[in-house]
Parts: structure tokens; C-alpha cells; sequence
């Protein structure tokens, strides 16, 4: 077992190799692509699916859901973003979490 394991950093041979239990499906979801309307669909998970037709959008409906204050939701809002836009790497000198992401930076990203 490993604390940090990273089954995308497999070779694909060694990734078919793992099976899921019966019934069951093994996701993999790789966060510098993710696209969550993809994992709702593949999943059919109805909690997910509520969440991306809400009228506010996906992210601001999960934070509503975490109940922290508007100055905290700021924060997460913009390191879930940072790291889409820094490919989940947030040791990036380049990333900050104070720092301003704009939309056009994000529809760019």
C-alpha cells in the first residue's frame, strides 16, 4: 500500500490489471482534463447530476454544500481552479491562492 497512490503514473498493461470487485467498475479520472459532467454520466450518480443542473453552476453548488463563509468559499473556489489551471500542481511558483483567476484566464486554461 502507498499513502500517495497515483494509478495514472502506471504503464496501461499494469493499470488492466486491476480489477474491480463483482458488479462493481474501477474510474480512473485524470484532473488536468477532468470534466465532471463526464464522471456524472459514467456513474449515473444522482447526487453529482443534481449538483451540475443547478442554476449557480457545479462549483459554487458544492461550495454552498461545504457551508463556509463567503471569504473561505473565495479560497477553495480559486485552488480548485488553480489547479486546473497548473495541472493539479500547486507547488507551482506560479500559483497562489490569493491570486485572481479571470474568466478568460479560465475559458483559456
Amino acid at each position: 500500500t502507498t499513502k500517495n497512490f497515483n494509478l495514472q503514473g502506471l504503464p496501461k498493461a499494469v493499470q488492466h490489471t486491476i480489477l474491480p470487485s463483482k458488479f462493481k467498475k474501477v474510474y480512473t479520472v485524470d484532473f488536468k482534463s477532468f470534466e465532471p459532467s463526464v464522471a456524472a454520466y459514467m456513474t449515473q450518480d444522482s447526487k453529482l447530476i443534481d449538483l451540475l443542473n443547478q442554476k449557480d453552476g457545479l462549483y459554487d453548488a458544492l461550495l454552498s454544500e461545504l457551508g463556509l463563509s463567503d471569504e473561505l468559499r473565495v479560497f477553495v473556489k480559486r485552488a480548485f481552479i488553480g489547479s486546473f489551471l497548473f495541472g493539479g500542481n500547486f507547488k507551482n511558483p506560479k500559483f497562489k491562492l490569493n491570486q485572481y483567476v479571470s474568466e478568460v484566464q479560465w475559458l483559456d486554461a
